[in-house]
């Protein structure tokens, strides 16, 4: 084998000498590492969306890794990428999200309109079985109904569906036994009512 000098140690008249086949490694000129992170991270953000953008976050977290390192031309396209996959993937989880969350109240309404119509069929069976009293009531009576404290007195015994007591009420046709209702309160669009007929000592003056 031949050996040969540098041209570039000829021109030095001391020093050492180097012979040899290639230059130092000192003095060679280092290939670009090949990216892989940035490569990677480019590559599952282009596939993110064939899978519903689930892998998006993991495509970001390899881009931010290749910035780190030379070349970054790739890390970067890929970092544009996944943050858009990522952004996509956070609206379809907000908006699955709030689609959950939708249907939850929904059920939920449903369930507590279902109880509510429960509970007004059973009110309103404890107003008849207080109905069937006042006319029983009626007819030992000579068609007169209690008075205000008598029939207080007998309908405060009966509760509704919402542990309230009935009131009882007297007009001039007959008397009014109300439930207060789901909002339980008196005198509002939700109460319930049966109403009877007959006289009352306040309005005909005359006792039972």
């Amino acid at each position: 084998m031949r050996y040969h000098v540098p041209f570039a140690h000829r021109q030095r008249p001391t020093g050492p000498i180097y012979i040899g086949f290639d230059e130092p490694v000192s003095i060679q000129k280092r290939k670009g590492r090949f990216n892989w992170a940035a490569f990677m991270g480019l590559l599952l953000a282009l596939l993110s969306p064939f899978t519903l953008f689930l892998i998006a976050p993991l495509a970001l977290l390899c881009s931010l890794a290749g910035l780190r390192r030379s070349p970054r031309g790739m890390a970067v396209v890929g970092l544009v990428f996944s943050l858009l996959a990522t952004t996509a993937l956070s609206i379809g989880v907000y908006g699955v999200a709030t689609e959950s969350a939708r249907k939850h109240r929904y059920h939920q309404q449903q369930i507590m309109a279902a109880q509510q119509r429960e509970e007004i069929v059973e009110t309103h069976g404890v107003l008849k079985v207080a109905l069937r009293e006042m006319d029983d009531y009626r007819h030992a009576n000579n068609y007169f109904l209690p008075d205000i404290e008598e029939g207080m007195l007998m309908t405060v015994a009966y509760t509704d569906a919402w542990d309230e007591a009935l009131s009882y009420q007297v007009n001039s046709d007959g008397c009014i036994i109300r439930s207060k209702g789901p909002d339980r309160e008196f005198h509002t669009s939700d109460d319930l009512i049966v109403k009877l007929d007959g006289k009352t000592s306040e309005w005909s003056g005359i006792d039972p």
